[in-house]
């Protein structure tokens, strides 16, 4: 085999011209190259959003609990979320085919097709409490279901004791069965602490799941944290401020009832509520982390976060058997720094944000944390 040597000073100045050229060429096109990634990542992205995002608004559930975090700003105008958020429903098809439309022109111009891809789907065993969890969370769906279908047989009268039905009445001085169901919610976190978020609301199998099938692919959103935690401080003052200036707008006309409140939907609405919310809770969940509507947005979990820690249900560290694993912080779906606690000597997790799902004991190997009343 010959070797081409450079022998004269010609030579070895062309060779020195043509490597810095290369040089320079690469140092240009990768702050181009960069951006033109970014800008077709930021094309699919948008065409997810929109597409799922229409797919979301276009039931009224959408106008019901998920827009509850800014309905706060709504009732300082007089108006609330499901009617001047109205219009989504109306334009929500447009959104889907903008979205379709920017999806399956970045994929197909953009993105070069790989047939030796593959996406891996794995779901790891379910643990004790993750388990229980979920029962009681469907337990909890079917007790709905069950009040949907007496309200639609004309054997009960009860009205909905949704967040929504809470909210929007309270801010008209109307008062009813969700009022008294939402007050005792609150009285009860002093004995259960935030259960209520762990294992009772309708969004919480949706966002649990969101989490689970992120998971199943490699993702690992409980690790995802946007680091904005007084996002949800600044919601629930919001809330709650215009809730009382409402309140006592209304004040000479005050109405009191059991039967005051929002109509019962249908099982059409609550179903495909649940379904239609789903995917863009996976999108945002990947995004954001899990539980993001926990931890950022919802302005009642906010208020619960506030005294959470003065519930007597707790979950109990046992410090000598602790072995700084960190494998409860790392599957903590609210990103509560359960170490930090460990560490100071804490008996028990005293911490806003802490939801007594169980989690953390279900990964803890030393069984270092339990479930436990009192502090």
């Amino acid at each position: 085999m010959e070797l081409d040597v450079v022998t004269s000073e010609e030579g070895a100045a062309e060779v020195t011209r043509r490597v810095t050229s290369g040089v320079n060429d690469a140092a240009q096109s990768t702050p181009e190259r960069g951006r033109g990634i970014r800008a077709k990542k930021a094309m699919l992205l948008s065409g997810v959003f929109l597409t799922l995002f229409g797919l979301a608004s276009s039931t009224k559930e959408f106008l019901g609990c998920i827009t509850l975090p800014i309905d706060g700003i709504f009732y300082m105008f007089g108006t609330t979320s499901h009617i001047a958020l109205a219009f989504f429903l109306d334009i929500s098809k447009y959104f889907i085919m903008a979205g379709v439309f920017l999806t399956v022109t970045s994929l197909i111009f953009f993105y070069p097709f790989r047939p030796d891809a593959k996406l891996n789907v794995h779901f790891k065993k379910w643990n004790t409490w993750k388990k229980r969890r979920l029962v009681f969370q469907f337990f909890v769906l079917s007790l709905i279901m069950l009040h949907i279908g007496l309200v639609a047989l004309g054997k009960s009268k009860v009205p909905s004791i949704c967040p929504l039905s809470f909210a929007e009445l309270g801010n008209a001085g109307v008062f009813g069965a969700s009022a008294l169901f939402w007050a005792s919610i609150f009285a009860l976190v002093f004995v259960f602490g935030r259960a209520l978020c762990g294992w009772a609301c309708v969004y919480t199998p949706v966002q649990e799941q969101a989490t689970n099938v992120l998971k199943a692919i490699g993702k690992s959103p409980t690790k995802k944290k946007i680091g904005k935690k007084w996002i949800i401080y600044v919601l629930t003052a919001l809330f709650w401020t215009s809730f009382v200036v409402n309140v006592a707008k209304n004040a000479r006309s005050l109405s009191f009832g059991w039967a005051n409140g929002l109509d019962v939907g249908t099982y059409w609405l609550f179903f495909s509520g649940l379904l239609t919310i789903f995917p863009i809770t996976v999108l945002l969940t990947h995004y954001l982390g899990s539980r993001f509507f926990c931890k950022y947005l919802c302005p009642l979990g906010g208020t619960m976060s506030i005294y959470n820690k003065f519930g007597l249900l707790k979950m109990r560290l046992h410090k000598e058997k602790c072995t700084d694993c960190q494998l409860c912080a790392a599957n903590c779906q609210m990103g509560v720094d359960i170490p930090k606690y460990a560490a100071a000597g804490s008996r028990s997790i005293a911490d806003g944000n802490c939801i007594v799902c169980g989690d953390c004991v279900d990964v803890c190997p030393k069984d270092a944390i339990t479930f436990a009343f009192g502090r």
